[in-house]
């Protein structure tokens, strides 16, 4: 709730999420469904100038800022969350630690380049990532619902034509994005259209 919100973000984004996905896989008509399928979530929660970001899977946040006036156009990008893969070494071991296995894709014996490491169920599954909302069938072998919550302060860029830059945008993408274009490209054609969000997205 939002008192909940207010008083304590990180731990509330953290209890959402979770409760999300058990929801999804208990209660909901399409429970069926949530064996097999699921997906990334990054959230952030703006309140002044302060920023809490959470994520599961591969989903990204990103930030833009301006290094001088916002009418330039240049802006440098910095990544507010990190992608679960299942390599990382926290998360490769709490998957094995719970009887899963991380293994090369296409299938679960598949060679180098077969499609990056992915987390399996006796064979079954093949998820790309550490984290995610539903995928029920992978939960029981360390894949988990619960986001990482980071915390940013930000610094709003001045109005155009003032000497100093700042964070300029906040840009929140699934992997479709990132699968292909990296961090800063995105962020130059963001830049590209500071009074169109809309046109932004399209290009």
């Amino acid at each position: 709730d939002l008192d909940a919100l207010l008083a304590d973000p990180a731990g509330c984004l953290k209890r959402v999420f979770v409760q999300v996905d058990e929801e999804l896989r208990t209660e909901s008509p399409h429970k069926a469904h949530m064996l097999g399928s699921g997906t990334t979530a990054t959230v952030a929660y703006m309140r002044g100038n302060e920023m809490w970001v959470a994520w599961v899977g591969d989903s990204r946040g990103i930030k833009a800022a301006t290094s001088g006036p916002p009418a330039a156009g240049r802006v440098v990008a910095s990544d507010l969350s990190h992608d679960h893969k299942p390599d990382l070494p926290g998360e490769r071991a709490r998957i094995e630690a719970a009887g899963g296995e991380v293994a090369a894709g296409g299938s679960k014996k598949g060679g180098e380049g077969a499609g990056g490491l992915r987390v399996w169920n006796k064979g079954a599954v093949g998820l790309a990532m550490s984290r995610s909302i539903g995928d029920g069938t992978v939960k029981a072998v360390g894949v988990i619902a619960e986001p990482e919550v980071a915390k940013f302060e930000l610094a709003p860029a001045r109005a155009a034509g003032a000497a100093s830059g700042g964070d300029a945008f906040v840009l929140l993408a699934s992997d479709g994005v990132w699968e292909f274009i990296s961090s800063q490209e995105a962020a130059d054609v963001v830049a590209r259209h500071p009074e169109n969000a809309t046109k932004a997205c399209e290009d």
